[in-house]
């Protein structure tokens, strides 16, 4: 099923020589896969607040540096904006929707660039904690949560408000055309909610395919 798109935008500033090169890019990206490890089944579904099929944007600058050829600087804003998110479970645990308001996710940090493949792959594994280390976020208004059904949603929404909001891992693998003008690539984000017997692993797995161009 597929579930959302993102839209990405790509700044790379590369250096050869002393000679500095900013290539612009963007894709659609397909969320191909949403699996959430819990203690009992749990499905979730994204929305649009404005009913309009769900998609987000996401800002990116990759920093390449001779100095350091094997390695690339990276800061990207995921904005997902209004969105809400509808999760079901079984009749006992039942179904919430959490709310979400100019919401971001902000992340940084060095990747490996291989230049020769044109391969550049970030990752930030997650600890087994609900500490948000792979990313900031940013919100207008607080996320909010609240029960559709169920006999336990009000504990599983007070679960949720006690959660890093934040990811907790991030896998991203980009591999550009020889020319710079076009890429593809797929990526993993990782969340991490609760403790205990209210402990749940959420992994969305993504793929995106797009055009670049070399800035003058």
């Amino acid at each position: 099923m597929r579930l959302s798109f993102l839209f990405f935008a790509f700044i790379f500033s590369v250096s050869s020589n002393s000679v500095e090169r900013k290539i612009l890019a963007e894709s659609s990206v397909e969320i191909t896969q949403i699996k959430i490890e819990a203690g009992v089944q749990v499905e979730a579904s994204y929305f649009a607040q404005d009913g309009e099929d769900f998609s987000f944007s996401a800002d990116w600058s990759f920093l390449l540096d001779n100095d350091y050829p094997d390695k690339a600087k990276i800061e990207v804003i995921f904005d997902l904006g209004n969105h809400y998110v509808v999760s079901k479970s079984n009749r006992i645990i039942g179904i919430t929707r959490q709310e979400f308001y100019d919401f971001q996710y902000l992340v940084d940090g060095v990747g490996s660039w291989d230049m020769d493949q044109r391969i550049l792959f970030f990752q930030i594994e997650p600890t087994g904690l609900d500490n948000g280390i792979a990313s900031r976020t940013s919100f207008s208004k607080k996320p909010s949560c609240k029960k559709v059904s169920g006999l336990f949603a009000d504990r599983a929404c007070q679960t949720f408000l006690n959660s890093s909001f934040a990811l907790e891992g991030i896998k991203l693998k980009i591999r550009f055309s020889d020319t710079f003008s076009h890429f593809e690539g797929e990526g993993t984000l990782i969340q991490h909610g609760g403790i205990g017997l209210n402990e749940s692993f959420t992994t969305i797995d993504i793929y995106f395919t797009g055009k670049a161009s070399i800035q003058k």
